[in-house]
């Protein structure tokens, strides 16, 4: 049996479709009447394509400027447009990130582990996330697990930051040193955290945290004051000979370039017995650096098998070495001028005598005459002071000597 189809005569139907448009454009141009009556058009409400462009592309320096932080610069083009893909999400706290092309997941990896190392205030981008590929294994979107808290704690410790900044010194030094010292008395070093530290919350809420969550701290409060501060990452020697992962920072004071350690600076780390903070890796040169601290210039970033790679500038200038400031810091072992520092020390009645050297040698020449030979007890009381029990600490590492004396009456 025929199916029947019904056919529609085409002269008809085209003057169907030409009324029908006729009324459709009556009806648009009567939208746009009102529309410019009360000021809504389109052009009115946003420029044309071209000067959207032209402002994207005056942006661009501000991007560089404001946005990109030290290992963006590491990053190849694709890299970085994921990078800025991750800083605009994270600013309006979105966990589902949709990139604006496919990239490797090198790529990918590199790009996070850029973005994660230059704005530790995104601290989830510290914790584990899910990306998404196409079957050749090319990565469209990634997903980072949010708590719901990610808005109301960045406000927190910004507000907290806000705070801290208020009350700093316009001398850059001092200012560094200030925050050094806030993340220090702020924080309990506490290893038993060492899976849950590793971003600057552990700070901020907890006060407990690994060399990770100080680093980024610091790095975060200096951020804020407008001081330059890159978080860096390697290996350090520790008390037991061995080795192990390690943060801190490179900072930069008159266009001199400086290492900072805040978790080295913390007694709680070390577990040492005097309260005093530890400026022996604060302001200090690769050649105190390099004794104890390796840095990481290929960084492994996820399961990628190609590391990103960096650098990082030469910190030669020793002025600004706390030891150095405060007068503590001698070329050789000279008894005369080691017998005037301790005995200015006793007399200030100071809870801690310090004294740096040139190199081990020479603080071993300092440990023999003046803890061996027992000659700081002469040196002090000599000068009036009573002392008849002392205790030391050396620190080999930076050729340092903390004597505490205890005074009697």
């Amino acid at each position: 049996m025929a199916k029947r189809h019904k056919q529609r005569h085409p002269f008809r139907r085209i003057g169907t479709v030409l009324l029908r448009l006729v009324f459709a454009c009556s009806l648009l141009l009567l939208a746009l009447v009102v529309m410019d009556h009360f000021d809504l058009l389109p052009w009115n409400l946003i420029s044309d394509s071209s000067e959207i462009k032209e402002e994207l592309e005056e942006s661009e320096p501000d991007w560089q400027e404001h946005n990109s932080g030290y290992y963006y610069s590491f990053l190849s083009e694709t890299e970085q447009k994921v990078y800025r893909s991750l800083y605009f999400s994270c600013e309006e706290f979105l966990d589902v990130i949709e990139l604006s092309q496919e990239v490797s997941e090198s790529e990918l990896f590199h790009a996070v582990t850029a973005f994660s190392y230059d704005h530790p205030e995104y601290y989830w981008m510290n914790h584990s996330y899910t990306y998404y590929s196409d079957g050749e294994g090319l990565v469209h979107s990634l997903q980072f697990e949010f708590s719901g808290n990610e808005l109301a704690n960045v406000q927190r410790m910004k507000e907290l930051a806000e705070e801290v900044i208020s009350k700093l010194p316009e001398d850059p030094y001092e200012a560094y040193q200030a925050l050094y010292e806030y993340v220090i008395q702020s924080t309990e070093y506490d290893a038993g955290i060492a899976s849950e530290g590793q971003d600057m919350t552990s700070v901020f809420f907890e006060h407990r945290s690994v060399c990770a969550g100080y680093s980024k701290a610091f790095q975060f409060l200096c951020h804020k004051a407008g001081l330059p501060c890159v978080y860096v990452t390697g290996t350090a020697v520790l008390k037991d000979g061995t080795q192990a992962a390690h943060a801190w920072n490179l900072i930069t004071i008159n266009g001199m370039n400086y290492w900072a350690d805040t978790t080295w600076g913390d007694p709680t780390f070390e577990d040492a017995e005097t309260a005093l903070i530890n400026y022996n890796y604060f302001c200090v040169s690769d050649t105190v650096l390099s004794a104890e601290h390796k840095i990481d210039t290929l960084i492994s970033s996820g399961q990628s098998d190609t590391p990103l790679e960096v650098s990082y500038p030469s910190c030669v200038d020793d002025s600004l070495d706390w030891y150095r400031r405060n007068e503590c810091y001698f070329e050789t072992y000279d008894s005369e001028l080691i017998k005037g520092r301790i005995q200015e020390a006793s007399s200030n009645q100071e809870e801690t005598i310090f004294l740096k050297f040139s190199d081990y040698d020479e603080l071993m020449s300092a440990v023999s005459d003046l803890i061996y030979r027992e000659n700081c007890f002469r040196y002090i009381n000599e000068a009036g002071i009573s002392c008849h029990e002392l205790s030391y600490l050396t620190y080999d590492g930076v050729h340092a000597l903390w004597i505490m004396p205890v005074y009697g009456s």
